[in-house]
């Protein structure tokens, strides 16, 4: 578990609301990752998931159950059907990312900003003039298109060609 804590941002642990048993897994998951952070000096954004909401009718862990467990361990909660409603789904994720974005707020030192102007090494009387047989490049303003019209790309465009199928020419 602790290879997993140096490089998850969040973690969701996820339960079958129609399994009683995987909520009980779901409670030693929770436990052991409660454990790790706390030695690890590192928090992370953790959601009890309940999923299979459509089963609502064959449900062995209430909804009370779950949120008694998430806030146990300070986590948040949501149930979802992953099988019928990609909205609630999506809207799970969107705040796991929200959660990981408040967390490395809460991360991040505050450090002093500093804005120097540094001087060039070089003294500007030392710099030695572009030597006249260099051309210079002409500036954005200056800069023209130049079209050629030579009698070899004007015969081409009057070449005739021949379409087969609508999307392949002979040329």
């Amino acid at each position: 578990m602790e290879r997993y804590l140096n490089w998850a941002n969040a973690f969701l642990v996820v339960y079958s609301i129609d399994n009683r048993r995987s909520f009980e897994v779901c409670h030693q998951y929770l436990e052991s990752l409660s454990q790790c952070t706390k030695a690890l000096h590192q928090e992370r954004p953790i959601i009890l998931l309940g999923n299979k909401l459509d089963m609502e009718r064959y449900r062995q862990v209430s909804k009370s159950d779950g949120i008694t467990m998430a806030s146990k361990y300070g986590c948040s909660f949501f149930e979802v059907s992953a099988c019928l409603d990609y909205d609630c789904v999506q809207h799970v994720f969107h705040e796991v990312v929200r959660e990981i974005k408040k967390a490395a707020k809460r991360k991040l030192p505050i450090h002093p900003l500093f804005i120097t102007e540094e001087k060039p090494a070089v003294a500007l009387s030392s710099v030695t003039p572009i030597s006249a047989t260099c051309k210079e490049m002409p500036s954005i303003a200056q800069a023209k298109l130049i079209t050629v019209k030579s009698s070899r790309a004007q015969s081409k465009r009057r070449a005739p060609t021949l379409t087969l199928l609508k999307g392949f020419k002979i040329f």
